[in-house]
């Protein structure tokens, strides 16, 4: 006939010889201090991934503000002023016109 066993011991609590197998290695590897190191470090990278996540975050954000504000109205001057060449261009060849060499 089979034996009927109690809950599992939780981590942390003291296990008995009563308790089955799984209970016991799992108390054995929650009490070691390999367990509790690799926790700690795990732990501590936790920390720094949230640090450096909050950072790269907040350069992320100046980065693109900083292209939104200087860099986007130069690009949209530099096609303005490119279309304006090409009209002209066209109407010099169109009109039969010579294209003006800029005032010095």
């Amino acid at each position: 006939m089979a034996q009927k066993r109690g809950p599992a011991a939780l981590p942390g609590s003291e296990s008995n010889p009563s308790d089955g197998i799984v209970a016991r290695v799992s108390n054995s590897i929650v009490q070691s201090s390999l367990f509790k190191m690799t926790k700690s470090a795990a732990s501590k990278s936790q920390d720094v991934s949230w640090k450096v996540l909050k950072k790269t975050g907040s350069a992320m954000w100046f980065a693109s503000t900083v292209l939104l504000v200087l860099v986007v109205p130069l690009i949209v001057e530099i096609d303005k002023e490119q279309q304006i060449n090409e009209q002209e261009a066209q109407n010099a060849t169109v009109f039969g016109t010579p294209m003006m060499a800029p005032a010095k």
